[in-house]
């Protein structure tokens, strides 16, 4: 990762250090400065597992993360059943950028998934366990005091992303192919396998 996302090494660290211990990073920094970029990169290298990705505004609705409601399943059966295909439900690896911008509706959806990787809403026959490992979130600011600070607490690790310093390294990237090849893949499997080797560090 670090040949094509340069001057970016301890924000790497930290992306690998919140799967190795299935806790949240967050990526702060002006616009252009590669954080969505460095999350794609990182699922690059990662096989068997989903990823999802949204822009977070304050009109974002619960059905943007988490899927549409089944209308069919609820005329015919009477059961609130969401489609989950490729929504945040379904996936390993989730990037919220502008994560501070959302709406409290949202905000209570995201810290029931982020603590205790699960939904639960009014009208489910059970609670539903999400498979999520990470959660990436990127902004431009940290939230002022206030309903977001809980919210923003649930970030263990924390990146301050700063812009390109080194000359040459702007020139690479310039010049650098836009799409590279990975050449370390890790499996699903593997991930599980070293987050139990982690549980046993003291």
């Amino acid at each position: 990762m670090a040949s094509s996302l340069l001057e970016r090494e301890g924000e790497i660290e930290s992306a690998l250090l919140a799967l190795l211990t299935r806790e949240h990073c967050l990526y702060l920094g002006a616009p252009g400065v590669a954080k969505s970029m460095l999350v794609d990169e990182l699922h690059k290298r990662l096989t068997g597992t989903r990823r999802f990705k949204k822009l977070l505004g304050q009109s974002t609705t619960p059905d943007e993360l988490l899927g549409p409601v089944d209308l069919i399943e609820i005329a015919d059966h009477g059961k609130w059943l969401r489609r989950h295909d490729r929504s945040m439900v379904d996936a390993h690896l989730v990037f919220l950028d502008e994560v501070f911008k959302c709406n409290s509706m949202v905000l209570n959806l995201l810290l029931g998934i982020m603590n205790e990787r699960e939904v639960d809403e009014i009208g489910m026959d059970v609670t539903l366990h999400v498979p999520l490992i990470s959660l990436f979130g990127a902004s431009n600011e940290l939230p002022e005091e206030g309903g977001l600070q809980a919210f923003s607490d649930r970030f263990l690790l924390r990146h301050i992303v700063q812009d390109i310093q080194e000359d040459q390294s702007f020139v690479s990237i310039l010049t650098m192919p836009y799409e590279t090849t990975p050449t370390s893949i890790l499996t699903l499997d593997d991930i599980r396998l070293a987050q139990e080797e982690v549980r046993h560090v003291k």
